[in-house]
């Protein structure tokens, strides 16, 4: 991920001015949490693994809303300041990943209740690609192709000469090919999955460790580290460990 870039207060009050007196609600708290860089990263991640961006930080946001959430149940005034908050959570939450590359899909999924139910659904969002080269425009098609989408890419290159293959599930979904390494994974095997997130992270960072960098093979590299990922946090459902696959391919 690129190195993060917070959102100016004032720029997100315009963009939304209904829920602008949130950025000082509760002594900015909320705010401050949302537009700060380790939740970025959290939320990222989650994006990153088509999971919706807010259930990264639920656990965060639970005690900021605990008092409003409280006087709700007797306070019809109080409620609609909760409903309002949380929709200032939204708000803001596309505020900081749209300022950092990610754009909405348009898909919502289902917000896990922890600790508590906070949102029902939420959005999910995506990193935006690139925007394609225009005719006659000097072009860096490495850096081009670690964001675009495949189809973007064979738009551009139809023949796809020197761009390794996609990785690839079997179709009982068993096995997964990681194409960076061109070897099979049983998906339903701690210790193999592991075995092989270890063995991707160290290919990748022997790339990384190169005077040249080859960015078509560490983009790779890095998608199987989080599918791998991915496969491990659904089958033991640990979301300490493999909440963050970014900076866990990184350390």
């Amino acid at each position: 991920m690129n190195s993060f870039r917070p959102v100016d207060a004032e720029s997100f009050q315009n963009s939304a001015p209904h829920f602008g007196d949130f950025v000082t609600w509760n002594q900015g708290r909320l705010w401050q949490l949302i537009n700060s860089e380790p939740v970025y990263r959290q939320m990222a991640a989650f994006s990153l693994r088509g999971l919706p961006a807010v259930a990264s930080i639920t656990h965060l946001l639970a005690p900021i809303l605990a008092p409003i959430d409280e006087l709700a149940e007797t306070d019809p005034e109080a409620g609609k300041t909760a409903d309002r908050a949380r929709r200032a959570i939204g708000s803001m939450v596309r505020a900081v990943l749209e300022a950092n590359g990610f754009r909405k899909t348009g898909t919502q999924r289902a917000v896990p209740p922890e600790p508590r139910r906070l949102f029902v659904r939420a959005e999910v969002y995506e990193q935006a690609p690139p925007a394609p080269p225009e005719e006659g425009e000097s072009f860096d098609w490495d850096k081009y192709v670690v964001q675009a989408s495949f189809a973007n890419v064979r738009s551009l290159s139809p023949d796809l000469g020197d761009r390794p293959l996609p990785s690839m599930y079997s179709p009982d979904r068993r096995w997964f090919l990681l194409s960076s390494l061109d070897i099979d994974v049983p998906t339903a095997s701690e210790d193999q999955l592991r075995v092989a997130l270890a063995a991707v992270k160290s290919s990748y960072q022997a790339e990384r460790s190169k005077p040249t960098l080859n960015y078509r093979r560490l983009w790779v590299h890095q998608i199987d580290f989080y599918e791998l990922c991915n496969l491990l946090f659904g089958l033991f459902n640990d979301a300490d460990e493999f909440a963050d696959p970014q900076e866990l391919l990184e350390a």
